[in-house]
């Protein structure tokens, strides 16, 4: 609610300025800027007002939001068994096992990609699920790469970095198929990827 003050007062300052031999000019400088002052006050009471609709309809997009990203059951047990697989797969990495590790690691990364539909679940799930599966080729190509595999590890390394071509990872799976195109001996291919890094 807007009150307007018509204050007498302000034309009595006026009529004093005048007979003072104050300029009239100066009087009708000042006025507009408290006329200014009200219409800022009122302005911001408006935009108060506009800020709290916003920021209720931004509290209510992010509780959809949140509601969207919440990890359905189904993707959350496919997540769980995946990594589980991916430890498993690291640890005959390690005991050089390679072509065991690649097996668990291929087969968790079909299991994992029966859920990548971006059409399906919300944008976090997603990228959750493609960064897993990125590195789950990625853990292919060092496997290959150890057997000396190269074409292949060239391979799963393209499937990595076009799995999660977003993924914080995406340099070090650039980085490891550079090293197999080098050991080919493609070494423009390598020299791109490298760049890349």
């Amino acid at each position: 609610q807007i009150i307007e003050d018509d204050d007498d007062d302000d034309d009595d300052t006026e009529d004093d300025e005048e007979e003072k031999g104050g300029n009239h000019q100066s009087t009708q400088a000042v006025r507009p800027t408290a006329r200014s002052t009200t219409r800022l006050s009122i302005q911001e009471v408006d935009d108060d007002e506009e800020e709290e609709e916003e920021g209720e309809a931004e509290d209510r997009k992010e509780q959809r939001q949140h509601k969207q990203d919440v990890i359905p059951p189904e993707i959350a047990a496919a997540l769980q068994e995946a990594n589980d697989r991916k430890s498993e797969a690291s640890k005959l990495y390690k005991q050089s096992q390679y072509d065991q590790a690649v097996k668990i690691l291929k087969s968790a990364a079909v299991k994992l990609q029966k859920h990548h539909d971006p059409n399906q679940h919300s944008e976090v799930v997603q990228t959750t699920i493609a960064n897993l599966l990125g590195t789950l080729h990625a853990n292919c190509a060092a496997c290959y790469g150890q057997s000396n595999r190269y074409d292949e590890a060239v391979n799963a390394a393209t499937l990595a970095v076009e799995s999660a071509p977003k993924s914080p990872s995406k340099p070090k799976w650039l980085l490891r198929r550079g090293q197999a195109y080098e050991a080919l001996d493609r070494h423009f291919e390598a020299l791109e990827d490298m760049i890349k890094v």
